[in-house]
């Protein structure tokens, strides 16, 4: 594996050898998608059953990116609304971004909350001077 998520795959190797239970192990497998019977062959990686592991990149570069587009919007709130922001990313992840109940969710928070625009400071200073003048 050459990727750059190349790590996250060791820390999932690391992981499974680290669980002391066969049966934790099992578990550990489904819950993973690893194909239990050649990753206990293969000492130095996991086997991921077919179409797994491409899943799993994919869903690694959509979190990424979404998380890059977030933390750029989120340099521009205050405190309040960034932590406001973070709390419903936390909840729409811990309902599964893309179920029903996170759309519903997502749903009710637009109508609730409004979304804003954010004004840069300089913004403001730039309409101040200009009301002034």
């Amino acid at each position: 594996i050459n990727t750059p998520f190349k790590n996250v795959f060791e820390l999932i190797y690391l992981q499974r050898r680290v669980l002391k239970s066969t049966i934790i192990v099992e578990e550990f497998d489904t819950q993973w998608g690893i194909d239990s019977s050649a990753s206990d062959t293969n000492d130095d990686q996991v086997q991921f059953q077919p179409k797994v592991q491409t899943k799993l990149l994919a869903t690694i570069d959509t979190v990424t990116s979404i998380a890059k587009s977030k933390i750029e919007m989120l340099k521009f709130v205050s405190d309040k609304l960034a932590g406001i922001e973070v709390i419903h990313l936390f909840v729409v992840d811990l309902l599964g971004r893309t179920t029903a109940a996170a759309k519903i969710f997502e749903r009710v928070i637009m109508e609730d909350f409004k979304r804003t625009k954010v004004v840069t400071m300089f913004a403001k200073f730039i309409a101040g001077a200009i009301l002034i003048l």
